[in-house]
Order: C-alpha cells, then sequence, then structure tokens
C-alpha cells in the first residue's frame, strides 16, 4: 500500500497544484542526495514514509484477526532559489507565492475524495506542516497519516 500511497499523492500534487506541475518528482525515499538541492528555477516534489513507517492497533479479533496499520508519510515540494541569497535581499512576490503554494498543498488533504488516495480504507489525515530555506531552496513540508486495515491469512 505504500507504493499507491506514495504514487497517488504524488500524481495529486503534481496535477492539482498548479506551481507544482511539471515538477522533478522523487519518490519512496527520504534518503535520496536530491533531496532539497535545486538550480535556480527548478521545481521538485518528493512523497515517502517516514522513517518508522507503521504503528499496528488491534482492530478486530475473531478467527482472522485484523490490525489498523497507521503509515505517516512526507510531501515535500522546494524550489531552487539560490540567486536570491546571493542578493541577500528577498523578494516578497515570489515569498507570498510559496505561501499560496503551501496552502493550496494543504488544501488538497482536506478533498473529501483524497481521503483514499492510493485505494486505501481508512482516512488520510493531514498532521501539519512548515516552510523554510535550506541549501538556497524554499521549501514545504507536509506531513500526513494514511490508515488500513490488514487481516491475518
Amino acid at each position: 500500500m505504500i507504493e499507491q500511497v506514495v504514487d497517488g499523492w504524488v500524481n495529486d500534487l503534481t496535477t492539482e497544484v498548479a506551481d507544482l506541475a511539471g515538477a522533478i518528482v522523487h519518490r519512496y525515499s527520504p534518503w535520496s542526495p536530491e533531496l532539497f538541492h535545486a538550480a535556480v528555477g527548478e521545481t521538485h516534489v518528493a512523497v515517502y514514509p517516514l522513517g518508522d513507517p507503521d504503528n499496528a492497533a488491534p482492530f478486530a479479533t475473531g478467527s482472522l484477526p485484523t490490525d489498523l496499520l497507521r503509515t505517516r508519510f512526507e510531501a515535500d515540494a522546494w524550489h531552487g532559489a539560490v540567486a536570491e541569497d546571493q542578493r541577500f535581499t528577498s523578494n516578497e512576490a515570489d515569498d507570498l507565492a510559496w505561501v499560496r503554494t503551501f496552502e493550496a498543498v494543504r488544501a488538497r488533504f482536506y478533498v473529501q475524495a483524497n481521503a483514499t488516495v492510493g485505494g486505501i480504507a481508512g482516512p488520510t489525515r493531514y498532521v501539519g506542516g512548515r516552510m523554510g530555506t535550506i541549501n538556497g531552496c524554499r521549501f514545504l513540508t507536509v506531513t500526513f497519516d494514511a490508515r488500513w486495515y490488514i487481516s491475518f491469512t
């Protein structure tokens, strides 16, 4: 299910958030050497499960017990803005555009049809987000949980 959730959210974010259309995509791994590195003008999107991805809780008992799995994911976007750092000045229009991109990404997690992106049975829930700069890039990070049921076979 991890693959389906990652692929589903990459597709949604790069299709439904205009500023992320055409972004360079990174999937599945938080250890990518390209994470938070970009040339000026490049935009990247990454979706992956976080460190210890699963948390299981008993959901039902019986001849075939079922667990509810909660997997925490992160969705990141970053945009190369090195030239701005080198000028030692900010660009309020670009800063506001990035804030609006963050809000558009967060809004995708509150679309009812997106509760089951990736074919999961339980809802996807927004956990939190943040923005900042690193390595000459503006970045935004959104953390979310996906839940599904798994039964013994």
